[in-house]
């Protein structure tokens, strides 16, 4: 019975973190990072892409997260706002 007790604590413990990271604007920029990373490096992984910066767009109200490689920069933009695990635009990409 302690040890259930323990791992509800605990479970609480995270999702309370959680939610204060993502009211922090902490975790969603780290999100936006990560994701973006895995974007290009499953898209565009023979180019060389190195992260650059990601920055909060107020205007468009998402994430923008840089890349460079020796010949030119990429920008992604990153949605939804609170979780930005997503791509919503790519400029390389013709197929959209």
């Amino acid at each position: 019975m302690k040890r259930k007790n323990k791992l509800l604590l605990l479970a609480a413990f995270v999702f309370v973190l959680t939610i204060a990271g993502i009211q922090s604007k902490l975790m969603p920029k780290t999100l936006a990072s990560i994701a973006a990373a895995i974007y290009v490096k499953t898209h565009y992984g023979g180019q060389n892409y190195s992260f650059a910066g990601v920055e909060y767009e107020s205007h468009f109200g998402q994430y923008i997260v840089s890349f460079k490689n020796r010949s030119e920069r990429l920008h992604l933009m990153m949605y939804p706002n609170a979780m930005p695990v997503l791509v919503q635009y790519d400029p390389h990409d013709t197929s959209r």
